[in-house]
């Protein structure tokens, strides 16, 4: 059902804006409407009849929920001009998700052979189309209108600009929700409701696969699984389902480095360098004296400036890199890639710290991180699988290549590493995850004190959140979470503990960004 109880609609009437209230009522009550499953009255200052008029137009076509109530009312009201009738003709196809239809409106653009089917095509996987929302300005030769993403709470702002019956601009600007479309926090029922709904949305329409969990207290309270996932019996739990982490696994080692500190073996402040002279595989390497001046902190912050590791180089080598090592020694060369003490995201950080790992343990990453994390935590389903391993009640990753036409989802064996590395691309599952969530918080990887230093030191990111010691954490205008994501082709992940609020959510997805993120959002938008 819809979740939202009142909404304000703006609605141009003979070119006079009337604002017009909904609210959520009884059915029996006078002038009562039914808007998907629920019932609403309104109020609006003159115009009635005109209005009642709208409003019937729009629940011809039975819509399910408000938004689409909300864009069936004003693509009614769209004006009849040159850029109301090509705002239309563009929302409509757009809106169809076909690649076909939208390659018909490169007719529509002054240049149609450079018209790029393929970036509409990625940006409705993106979004799953736009509601109307407002139309806030016409005249005959431009519109402007507010619209929301179908698939998440983001709001943007379109101008389009016609000239000869042609697209003369079109412009897209994100913007905060609207006066009268805030978010509200839900009780915790209406937002189990509203997750339950938005999943089943999302993996019907071909958006979302994989599985989610919601925990309070450390005890889920509701979970979803959907979508190209492997058959498993009625017996098992679709939580159990294994997926690829991505980048999630960075929260291991970083753990594993913080539970060296807290024992004394290792500081922050002691460059990489110092410590792979002890390394019993790269002693005999000298590691670029530049990088070798870089400290841990630096490393788990990604403010050491060393770089990447995947990328069309490694591509053409990666069943050769199988562990730490190789990987260091084959980017050894590059030194420095981007100015020390600014953040720039860094997979090769990740991978000197999985040999530092190495060097103060004297074994191997996997095995360190078997016997000090996974196993102390209960995390029996969770691993660095080869490749080439079968694995039952794995996720198959799914992927499309925009860069060819008309894409279609693959399955994205070409881009996985040969093996999980310090940076990620291990295997876990939803409830491995959870257990790993409940060991963090019950101290039983690290105590009190060094816990909470993996969420201190901040630093500034480009996604608007923060970053600490291997892990993300909320802006400070949010509710207060800490953990990670995990993106790569054809996965995308999201692990988010929310202290104060005793919650913890876990998403993993086989799809391609942001098909795990975007629930993610939605049910912290919600969260109380």
């Amino acid at each position: 059902m819809s979740m939202e109880h009142s909404f304000n609609l703006s609605l141009n009437v003979d070119g006079q804006k009337i604002e017009t209230l909904f609210t959520e009522s009884d059915p029996s009550s006078s002038g009562a409407v039914q808007i998907g499953k629920n019932y609403y009255t309104y109020n609006c200052a003159a115009a009635e009849e005109k209005i009642s008029s709208i409003i019937t137009k729009a629940l011809e076509s039975h819509p399910e929920t408000v938004s689409a109530f909300q864009t069936n009312v004003y693509t009614i009201m769209l004006p009849s001009t040159p850029a109301g009738k090509l705002f239309s003709l563009w929302l409509n196809t757009f809106n169809s998700g076909d690649y076909k239809k939208l390659d018909t409106l490169r007719a529509y653009v002054p240049e149609p052979e450079n018209y790029d089917t393929n970036a509409d095509f990625y940006l409705y996987f993106q979004t799953g189309g736009f509601d109307l929302i407002k139309i806030e300005e016409s005249t005959p030769n431009q519109i402007t209108c507010l619209v929301r993403e179908k698939c998440s709470d983001q709001y943007l702002r379109i101008t389009l600009g016609v000239e000869n019956n042609l697209m003369k601009n079109f412009f897209f600007d994100p913007i905060d929700p609207p006066p009268g479309y805030k978010i509200e926090k839900m009780s915790e029922k209406e937002m189990i409701q509203a997750t339950e709904k938005r999943a089943l949305e999302l993996t019907e329409k071909g958006l979302f696969s994989g599985a989610l969990l919601i925990a309070k207290n450390g005890q889920i309270l509701y979970s979803f699984a959907g979508g190209k996932l492997p058959e498993i019996s009625k017996k098992q739990d679709p939580l159990d389902i294994t997926f690829n982490m991505g980048s999630m696994n960075k929260m291991f080692t970083a753990v594993a480095i913080m539970q060296l500190v807290q024992q004394g073996l290792l500081s922050l402040n002691t460059p990489i360098g110092d410590i792979l002279k002890n390394h019993p595989q790269l002693s005999s390497i000298t590691i670029h004296p530049d990088v070798a001046k870089i400290t841990l902190q630096q490393l788990l912050t990604h403010t050491g400036g060393v770089g990447d590791t995947f990328g069309p180089e490694a591509e053409a080598i990666q069943h050769l890199l199988k562990s730490p090592k190789d990987y260091i020694e084959f980017y050894n060369e590059r030194g420095l890639v981007t100015p020390v003490g600014e953040y720039h995201y860094s997979n090769h950080s990740f991978m000197l710290l999985g040999a530092a790992i190495e060097a103060i343990s004297q074994e191997n990453y996997y095995n360190y991180i078997q016997k000090n994390i996974l196993d102390p935590a209960e995390m029996h389903s969770t691993d660095f699988h080869f490749k080439t391993k079968h694995v039952e009640n794995m996720a198959s990753g799914y992927m499309r290549d925009f860069e060819k036409p008309n894409p279609q989802l693959e399955v994205n064996d070409s881009t996985l590493p040969i093996r999980g590395t310090p940076a990620g691309g291990g295997y876990s599952t939803p409830n491995d995850m959870l257990r790993f969530a409940n060991a963090l918080e019950s101290h039983r990887l690290l105590d009190a004190a060094y816990t909470k230093k993996l969420i201190e030191n901040l630093v500034e990111t480009s996604w608007k959140t923060r970053y600490g010691y291997g892990f993300l954490v909320a802006p400070q205008e949010t509710n207060f979470w800490f953990g990670h994501t995990g993106t790569a082709p054809g996965v995308n992940c999201s692990f988010k503990i929310y202290p104060d609020a005793h919650y913890t959510v876990i998403v993993m997805s086989n799809l391609d960004y942001i098909a795990g993120e975007r629930i993610a959002t939605f049910i912290e938008n919600r969260l109380s």
